[in-house]
């Protein structure tokens, strides 16, 4: 896992040899899943977890903090409950998401040659510009959680992303604070105590 820090970062692959050093291309989407805790009842609201704090911390320390650094969503997804389940689904329908998505991607195309998670770092203050209030909410929330650099320019990327699927020119406080909620997730600040 480790070893994905740098083409996560550069969308780049090197491979080094005696022979010499070739370089790939490597912009890829990381989809991936983990349980809660080892027996995944960690939370749940069926089963009851097993497991004890110090098992629970070891077991999602797996995961560095420098990846999870470089990951833009953190979701934690509970368990559906079955009366729900039957009941079917209320949401959007897998062909509105898509429209939304297509019309937030040519704006994107429209505004820069790629997607919004490879706006460089000299791109950002021009693309990603923000309503005061955003600013403000970004600026106060980072400073409490002690968001890094990059954590920083990552929420303000799906920030831009949130806006654009409202087709939005500028980024808005709501915008912020949804992106802030992915980058945060439940699942590793769920509060377990060490006492």
């Amino acid at each position: 896992m480790e070893v994905l820090r740098q083409p996560m970062e550069d969308g780049r692959v090197r491979i080094s040899r005696a022979s010499g050093t070739v370089e790939f291309p490597s912009r890829f989407m990381l989809v991936a899943a983990m349980n809660p805790c080892p027996c995944g009842y960690f939370g749940s609201k069926v089963r009851e977890c097993h497991c004890t704090p110090n098992r629970i911390s070891s077991y999602r320390s797996r995961i560095s903090g420098p990846i999870l650094d470089r990951i833009d969503l953190l979701i934690n997804v509970p368990q559906i409950p079955l009366e729900q389940m039957v009941a079917g689904n209320t949401g959007l329908t897998s062909r509105d998401v898509r429209e939304l998505v297509e019309k937030a991607r040519q704006i994107q195309l429209h505004r820069n040659p790629g997607a919004n998670a490879w706006i460089s770092e000299t791109q950002l203050k021009t693309v990603c510009r923000m309503e005061p209030d955003a600013e403000t909410l970004l600026l106060t929330a980072s400073r409490k959680m002690s968001l890094s650099s990059r954590s920083f320019n990552r929420v303000l990327k799906v920030a831009r992303t949130i806006a654009d699927l409202e087709q939005l020119e500028k980024i808005e406080a709501p915008h912020i604070a949804e992106a802030l909620q992915y980058k945060i997730s439940d699942f590793f600040e769920s509060g377990i105590t060490y006492d």
